[in-house]
This record gives structure tokens, sequence and C-alpha cells, in this order.
């Protein structure tokens, strides 16, 4: 720092007083430089050589310590306040999704009504209810960082193919334990896999039907569309997951029973061959008694057991209209990509997207040529019964929960789920 040398400016304006030159340190010499270049290499600040100035002009011989810190924080937020907030967002009631347990277990959805903007407008009328004093009339900033900082909440969607019992007000006592105890079997099922080679979860059930081609032109609405038919298996081992898909268009086969058994019957032949160990199915599906709670299925079950493909094939029921089934999942990523596809023609592009919407590896196969005929199966396995041994007939499509094949000609069966204590 040295001064600078008088001289009598043309205006009136304030001149300096003092010039600084920087120089670096190299080969023990000082080395002039510009104020830049030695920020640059000093790796500072220009604030910190700002200050560094200041206290020079005044005389100190050091620069004066920073004093960050000090301040008693007048604007700080009290505690009394966030936990007003907090529990204000605590009143509203939240509820876990079945399709994001796995990745995120402990989060919960409030209403698809509400958004962040809404629970602060809501809050403030609140304080203005109790009136409260000003400090807790805090801004919508603020409450969204004690809302996203503080708790694992997010904003439901509004729900879809819903159960007409609750939406009617009808869930009963009895309608409210028995999905509750499928949930609880189905987790046992996914524990059991995961510490048995000889074990394989299953969840089956058959895609929204797809328009077969997709056009983004409004006259493919006026017009007749092939429908093509997926049907998914999302399959769980020791290994880990893997989705199978098996697909065909209306032209080739309908989506009956039948259908669903040909599917299922490849799907247990290709599960055998990459698995050879695998002697014990836990299938779940939903309990649509045209594809997959009927006798065809039954028997095809029967099949499997004659011909030493498995021992033992567990086929279990959720309650109706509450699934949630692992290959849902599996639609719904599929349906999402294919949102972003404008045009599709040929069913094999919707095998590719199907193939690659799974992070995880997957199948998706043409059962043009693997269509078999089940309807004479009974006939030549001689197994048509649908009475128990008391013959007593079964009704079968409203109390079965639970089927068991282990046996050539016999099947056993639960009308109830067992309950599990936590």
């Amino acid at each position: 720092m040295q001064e600078v040398n008088r001289h009598r400016p043309r205006k009136n304006i304030k001149t300096k007083a003092y010039s600084f030159k920087y120089f670096i340190t190299c080969d023990k010499e000082n080395t002039l430089v510009f104020k830049d270049a030695f920020c640059s290499l000093y790796r500072i600040g220009r604030k910190k050589v700002f200050k560094a100035q200041n206290d020079l002009k005044s005389g100190q011989v050091m620069p004066s310590p920073h004093k960050q810190g000090h301040h008693k924080n007048p604007k700080k937020i009290s505690d009394e306040v966030i936990n007003c907030i907090e529990n204000h967002i605590k009143q509203f009631p939240s509820e876990e999704s079945h399709y994001s347990r796995t990745k995120n277990p402990h989060k919960k959805y409030l209403s698809p009504l509400l958004n962040i903007n809404r629970l602060h407008q809501l809050y403030i009328e609140d304080c203005q209810t109790k009136k409260l004093e000003t400090k807790y009339f805090v801004k919508a900033f603020f409450y969204r960082h004690i809302f996203e900082t503080r708790f694992n909440l997010s904003f439901g969607v509004p729900k879809s193919d819903t159960c007409s019992l609750c939406d009617a007000g009808e869930n009963s006592l009895e309608h409210s334990n028995n999905f509750q105890l499928a949930f609880a079997q189905q987790k046992v099922d996914h524990e059991a896999v995961k510490f048995s080679k000889e074990k394989c979860y299953i969840a089956m059930d058959l895609q929204q039907t797809i328009p077969l081609p997709k056009l983004s032109t409004s006259k493919s609405f006026y017009l007749r569309q092939i429908w093509l038919y997926n049907f998914g298996d999302h399959c769980l081992t020791s290994s880990g997951h893997k989705s199978y898909f098996f697909t065909w268009t209306e032209d080739i086969a309908n989506r009956e029973s039948n259908e669903i058994a040909s599917c299922l019957l490849r799907f247990c032949l290709l599960l055998k061959e990459g698995n050879p160990q695998i002697d014990h199915l836990i299938i779940w599906s939903d309990q649509c008694g045209g594809q997959n709670k009927n006798f065809s299925i039954i028997n095809l079950f029967q099949y499997l057991i004659l011909n030493k493909i498995c021992k033992i094939i567990d086929h279990k029921f959720p309650e109706v209209d509450h699934s949630y089934l692992d290959c849902n999942r599996d639609f719904g990523r599929i349906e999402k990509v294919l949102r972003k596809h404008q045009n599709i023609y040929i069913p094999d592009q919707y095998r590719e997207i199907i193939r690659s919407a799974s992070t995880k590896q997957s199948v998706c196969l043409n059962m043009k040529h693997f269509s078999y005929c089940f309807e004479t199966l009974p006939a030549k396995l001689h197994n048509k019964k649908l009475t128990n041994i008391l013959d007593q007939k079964i009704n079968f499509r409203d109390k079965v929960k639970w089927l068991r094949v282990s046996c050539f000609r016999k099947y056993l069966f639960r009308s109830v789920y067992p309950i599990y204590r936590s």
C-alpha cells in the first residue's frame, strides 16, 4: 500500500488516498501481478482482499478476525412456530402406497386434493381462528421447507380400479379382515421365497387391452383397431425378480381360460428350464372366473404334477378389488413408456417396448404358435370333480381363497386365510 501523489482534478469528485499493488513470491523474488491474478493464484475472494485493504487503511497491522455468528439472529424462526407447523401437518390423514413400499417403505401420501400451497393457506386460516401472534404467520416458502425436510410425505393421485364395496360405503368388518389377511399372506410368501431355492412366488394377470396400431391421427378414433393382449408373470425366486410377458393379437386367440393356461404352461416350462431346483410354485392372481379361477387352470396344475414338473402348486386369490399384485407394477411401467410413443404399427414394436420398460431383465414372447387346447384335458386325465369328499358342491367362485395341488386327481382348498401374529 502506498499513498497516491497529490493531483488537482478538474471536477469536484472524491479521489482515492491510497493505491495497492499485488505481489507474488516466485524464486525468492516478488513479482508484480494484477489483482485478479493475485486472487486466482492464492484462491481467495475479492471480498477478503477488500476487507484486508480497509483494515490497512484504518491503521491495523493485521486483518481483524471475522465476526460471523456473533449476532443474535433476530429473524430466526422460534421452535414454538416450527412445532406449530409440524402439528398442523400431522393433522392430515396419510396412507401408504402399495406400489412404492419396496423402494420407499416409510413414505406416506396425503389426499390428491391437497398441495403445499393449500396446506399453507389452511395453516394461516387456522392461525387466524386461534388468534395467534404475528410470529406464527410464516411465509409459504418456510412452510414448504418444514414439509420437505421434516416429513416423508407426498401427495397421492386419484385412485383407479377401486373397490365397489368400499366406494359404496359397504365395507364390512369381514371384507376388511379378508384383504388385510391376504396382504399378510403375500408378505409371508415373499419372505419364504427369499430363503428357499425350491420355491417360486408368481403374480400373474392380464394387462388392459392395447390398441394396434396406435396412431396419433384423429381418424383412428373412428376405425376398428385390433387388440393386443399381454399376459404378465412376475416371479420372485431366491436369486431375485424377473418378469415374463406373453403377447398375442385377438385375430390369433381370445383371452379366456384356454389362452391363460397356455401362457402359464409355457411360463412353467421356461422357469423349470432355467431353475431345475424349483418344485414349489406359489401363484397369486385375481378372482376372474373366465381367466384365472376355473377348472382349466386346476387341470393344468394336475398336468404339471403328473409330469413331475412341480411337486406342490399353491394358487391364492386376494380379496376382490384389493389385489395389488407385483405384475400390476410391471404394467404401470409399460403404460408409462407407451405414453411417450406417438405411433406404433406392428406387434414387434410393442414387444420391444414391453421388454425395455423394466429396468431389470424381462422376457417378452409371442404366443402365436404356442396355443394349447385344454378343453379336452379333463377327459384325458379322467379328472373332473367339482365336489368335495362329502359330495358337496364347492362354491368355487366366491368361497375358495386358496388352492393346493400336490397329488394327481386331488386338490385341497381353503375358504379363509390363516391369521399371522405380528
